[in-house]
């Protein structure tokens, strides 16, 4: 679509138009026309059609025609009704090999149904979801899943619950407290660990000095018998 897009803005020559159309784009809005330079190419465009313009905006309208459903055969294309989401409409019977294009990105979220058989789906112009429809005709019918859409909502909900629960006063209170508490401890731990090791002093005793030895004591004095004993 950027390419589309800008090759109108260029006055680039070709179908940029009829291919903005199968994409669903029916028309263009410059905002402050008088003072963009786009607006006298858009106006020297032969696929627009100005409708209006005023000093805030101005709108153009794609000349080739355009839905939300198409039904494509060669060159025609044929606009049909559809919801916002679903559709069913009826189909007439055709000559040829027909093509209907609904102008919405091709997933696996589409079920289509053509007289309440499934048609299988292809992808028209390498993005959009597309049907194959027989000469025949009959009623179709676009359903689209809603399971992927529920269960996003759900998420957001979920998201937009637990955001408002931390933007309470005391969530907030709480949530500054422990991380607080969180800071102290690590500052903690960092400082225990940077912390110099201190020396254990050692204790020296003195053991208490022995007393001192008592001199011994002189042994006895042998008296040595006389001569008159031994005789």
């Amino acid at each position: 679509m950027d390419d589309l897009v800008a090759g109108l803005a260029v006055g680039r020559e070709g179908d940029d138009g009829p291919a903005l159309t199968r994409m669903g784009v029916q028309y263009l809005l410059v905002p402050h026309p008088a003072t963009d330079p786009l607006t006298k190419v858009l106006d020297a465009s032969p696929e627009l059609t100005r409708l209006s313009r005023t000093g805030t905006f101005a709108v153009w309208r794609l000349q080739a025609t355009s839905a939300r459903l198409m039904l494509l055969q060669g060159s025609t294309v044929t606009p049909l009704s559809a919801g916002r989401v679903d559709a069913r409409v009826q189909i007439p019977p055709g000559t040829g090999p027909r093509t209907l294009l609904l102008a919405e990105p091709a997933d696996g979220g589409w079920r289509a149904a053509l007289n309440g058989h499934d048609v299988k789906a292809r992808t028209v112009d390498g993005w959009a979801q597309g049907y194959d429809v027989p000469t025949a005709g009959g009623e179709f019918e676009l359903t689209r899943s809603m399971t992927m859409r529920h269960i996003w909502v759900v998420i957001q909900g979920i998201a937009v619950l637990l955001v408002a629960v931390l933007a309470l006063p005391g969530a907030q209170s709480d949530t500054l407290m422990l991380a607080a508490e969180k800071e102290r401890r690590r500052r903690g731990r960092r400082g225990r660990r940077r912390a110099p090791r201190v020396p254990r002093a050692r204790v020296h005793r003195e053991l208490p000095s022995a007393a001192p030895a008592e001199p011994p004591e002189p042994p006895e004095a042998v008296e040595e018998p006389s001569t008159e004993e031994v005789s």
